[in-house]
């Protein structure tokens, strides 16, 4: 149970990764390097942003989560756990680069300008 819970946050987190880097590209197709600059500096604001408000909330709201798919005793006990440890550890898990909003933007504005030394098909 306390899985389908950790889907969900992954879906937000995932959601932000591809919404900044379908916007970052959209920038980059028009040719307009300010917006993809812009685009990337939100979505770099907004990740921290995210752990922070996240985090503490999932953590606290833990047992009710479990208690609201209908988990309890042993069950709901282990997954209150498991869900405070992801909660509470979520900002390092958004540092490491996996769902990270920003890590694929900025290696696409990086790109753009040749700065990674790799090319794309695109160009």
């Amino acid at each position: 149970m306390a899985n389908q819970i950790a889907m969900v946050v992954v879906i937000l987190v995932f959601g932000i990764t591809t919404g900044t880097m379908a916007l970052v590209a959209r920038a980059r197709g028009a040719g307009n390097a300010a917006a993809a600059s812009q685009i990337l500096r939100q979505s770099l604001l907004l990740a921290p942003l995210q752990s922070t408000v996240i985090g503490p909330a999932g953590a606290a709201l833990a047992p009710w989560l479990l208690r609201a798919l209908g988990a309890d005793g042993a069950v709901a006990q282990a997954g209150t756990l498991y869900l405070r440890i992801m909660f509470l550890t979520l900002r390092w898990y958004r540092r490491t680069g996996v769902g990270w909003p920003g890590r694929r933007a900025l290696e696409e504005v990086f790109d753009t300008y040749g700065a990674t030394g790799r090319t794309t098909p695109v160009r």
